[in-house]
């Protein structure tokens, strides 16, 4: 989880350059806040979805366990994970768009801090 957990920053880094180029105003504070309460509240969903499945699955501890909690492990550990994998990839793939290559924005904000100096 290395490689897209760094590409993380750099995207968030990328949209504040992002949106100085399109409104003028460049806000990395508030991309960093909301950034933190997107990750919080992923944390506590990422924590507390696969508790839930097990318990809709009747997964009791040190038990062998039901084939619905079997099932429900195999969901919460392996296929929810792909599948919300394969929705971050498409998600990036097509949402994620740039009007301009990156290069070019960043030189006309440079060009606009100049001439504004």
């Amino acid at each position: 989880m290395g490689l897209p957990t760094g590409l993380l920053f750099v995207i968030k880094a990328d949209t504040v350059d992002y949106g100085e180029w399109k409104s003028g105003v460049r806000a990395p504070g508030i991309l960093m806040s909301a950034s933190g309460v997107a990750n919080k509240l992923g944390s506590g969903l990422g924590s507390a979805i696969p508790v839930w499945l097990l318990a809709a699955g009747g997964y009791v501890a040190k038990q062998e366990q039901s084939a619905k909690a079997l099932q429900m492990i195999a969901l919460s550990y392996i296929w929810l994970p792909v599948i919300l994998g394969v929705v971050a990839i498409l998600v990036m793939a097509f949402v994620y768009r740039w009007e301009k290559p990156h290069a070019e924005i960043v030189a006309e904000l440079e060009a606009r801090r100049l001439n504004n100096n």
